[in-house]
């Protein structure tokens, strides 16, 4: 009985238990009520086991923590793209220029965008519209309004 080490503890524990001479019934309880709770530990941590196995697979099946690191690449290739077109249009400003000021920020952070992260912008579908919204969105959050005044004012 070597595959059933549990049976085989259980048929000697029951050998070993005195029996009146006229006992028809066997009573397990008293053997069998210290090993329920260990058991169904094990049971628990066999279960919980498998559920965050399949939470794994299901997270690498949908590629989320691949969308993560596309997104952050893209949130970093943004605001590096609006620094750049900031001094671009803050240049055209100083050397005389008319502008708006928002427009060209955005028309200049999304060309950056575009032929840096083609494939990040392709993969969320940022593409015309979508991303020009997404730009200006993040235009919006850039930072301080004062910063687009200074540079109206050509500063």
């Amino acid at each position: 009985m070597k595959s059933f080490p549990f049976l085989t503890f259980i048929f000697m524990a029951a050998a070993a238990v005195p029996l009146p001479a006229t006992a028809a019934t066997l009573d397990l309880g008293p053997l069998v009520a210290p090993l329920v709770d260990p058991i169904l530990a094990g049971i628990g941590i066999a279960i919980s086991a498998l559920v965050m196995r399949t939470l794994n697979k299901v997270t690498k099946w949908l590629d989320l923590d691949g969308d993560a690191k596309v997104r952050a690449a893209i949130d970093g290739a943004t605001f590096s793209a609006l620094a750049l077109a900031r001094e671009q249009v803050s240049a055209l400003i100083k050397g005389g220029a008319k502008v708006d000021v928002n427009s060209e920020l955005v028309a200049r952070a999304g060309s950056y965008l575009v032929s840096r992260v083609p494939d990040s912008l392709r993969r969320f579908g940022l593409a015309g519209e979508s991303l020009d919204a997404f730009v200006r969105a993040r235009v919006a959050d850039m930072a301080d309004p004062r910063d687009l005044t200074d540079l109206l004012k050509g500063g």
